[in-house]
């Protein structure tokens, strides 16, 4: 980037370059001498949060695999309602999920357990976008997956407080059903390790 932006030479580049390495070396290797008189510390609890965060990391992501797996392709799904008469009763239901693209596990075992779905449904998807705030016009962005089943997403900025309901209750323009006496329902992972894991 020096090379292009600054127009420097490839010399000047490594002579600056040495000289900030020199320096940052020299305070390292100073501090090398503090690690045995309690500078062992910070570099214990760095580390120990460091593995804390990637554990905790690769939890998330393990049990994201594990929804996306156990999720269904949408014309799968709307097929399995019709093939085994699911009944469609009075009233609308958001689910929260974050997946986009198929139908969540929840809705999945859900429609499995009660052999039913409300008429009108909502798969909800929040996305927090690395701005303060989102405009009310791009607040919600709709995608009607099959008869009265939509997917939306609500975008909010990073200092804003979510008010999911209030967002999709000014959504109406969008079609969207109303959503004054829908019921919520989001996804619970309990992470529970056992010796003998079922598939």
């Amino acid at each position: 980037m020096i090379l292009h932006r600054w127009r420097w030479s490839i010399y000047q580049v490594v002579a600056t370059a040495g000289v900030l390495l020199v320096v940052d070396l020299a305070f390292f290797s100073a501090n090398l001498l503090k690690i045995f008189e309690g500078g062992w510390i910070p570099l214990m609890f760095g580390t120990l949060v460091f593995v804390i965060m990637t554990t905790w990391h690769s939890g998330v992501e393990a049990v994201h695999r594990r929804n996306a797996a156990r999720s269904q392709k949408p014309g799968e799904f709307f097929a399995g309602l019709h093939r085994d008469g699911i009944v469609r009763v009075a009233g609308t239901a958001v689910f929260l999920t974050r997946l986009v693209k198929s139908i969540p596990p929840l809705i999945v075992n859900y429609v499995k357990q009660g052999r039913s779905l409300q008429k009108n449904v909502i798969v909800l998807t929040v996305s927090f976008e690395n701005v303060p705030r989102v405009r009310s016009n791009d607040r919600v962005r709709m995608e009607r997956i099959d008869d009265n089943f939509w997917h939306a997403t609500l975008h909010f900025g990073f200092v804003e407080i979510p008010d999911i309901p209030s967002a999709l209750s000014g959504a109406q323009e969008l079609r969207l059903p109303v959503v004054d006496q829908a019921t919520y329902y989001i996804e619970r992972n309990d992470l529970i390790s056992r010796r003998h894991r079922s598939p």
